[in-house]
Order: structure tokens, then sequence, then C-alpha cells
């Protein structure tokens, strides 16, 4: 049926076939292998970064944990100050509610030309009220 020439170029087809089909793999493998080494070099690349990343992002935290520990203790030193102008609020308030009360009651009690002496009565109100703010403190 065949003849052992036609075999011999069935076998030469053959062998060609699989030539072209190692070099065309071999070919791929080698694209393959230099693709392999750009990722290799990109994540050696990348994890050196991220390391000099991570070292900065450290070194930032720790300045902010000691700021914050900074502002947290002078908070801790300005707030009795806060506290004291609270107080000197409250105590000036008082005092100008106390003179209003003072100067209508004795503006209806005394007449214009006694006006100077409304004055001082508001003086003497005002230091009474005051030392007797401190007395109590």
């Amino acid at each position: 049926m065949y003849e052992k020439g036609d075999k011999k170029i069935s076998l030469l087809i053959i062998s060609i076939a699989f030539m072209i089909l190692v070099v065309f793999l071999s070919f791929v493998l080698y694209k393959l292998f230099l693709l392999f080494a750009d990722v290799q070099n990109l994540v050696n690349n990348t994890s050196k970064r991220v390391d000099n990343l991570l070292q900065e992002v450290n070194q930032t935290v720790n300045e902010v944990n000691s700021l914050l520990g900074d502002a947290t203790e002078k908070i801790k030193k300005v707030d009795p100050l806060f506290v004291a102008v609270g107080e000197v609020s409250e105590t000036i308030s008082d005092i100008n509610t106390s003179i209003r009360k003072l100067f209508f009651k004795k503006k209806s009690i005394r007449s214009k030309r006694e006006s100077t002496s409304i004055s001082t009565l508001i003086a003497i109100e005002l230091a009474k009220k005051f030392f007797s703010k401190k007395k109590n403190k």
C-alpha cells in the first residue's frame, strides 16, 4: 500500500513539523521567562519601596502620637485658665446685674441733683459684691 519512500517523506514531514513546534514552544517559553523575570524585578522593587514607605509611615505615626501627647498635656495645663475665665465672667455678670438693680433702685429714690452720689453708691456696692465673692471662694 505505502511504499518505503512515502513512509520516509511522511516521517520527514512529521519531524519537520515537530521541529517547528519545538522552535515555536521554545520561543514562547523564552518570552515567558523574560516576562517572569520582569515581574520578579517589579515585585522586588515594589517590596523595597513599600518597606521604605512603611518606615516613613511609622515615623509619622510616632511623631503624631508625640504631638498628640504634648497637646493633651498643654490642654490639661490651660484648662484651669478657662475655668478661671468662666468664673471671672460669672462675677462680672453678677456685678453688672447688681449695678443695674442698684442704679434703677437709687434712681427712683434720688432726684436728678444727687446724681453724683449715685455713682459713689454704685462704686460702694460694686466693692461689696467683689469682696464678698472673694471671701466665699
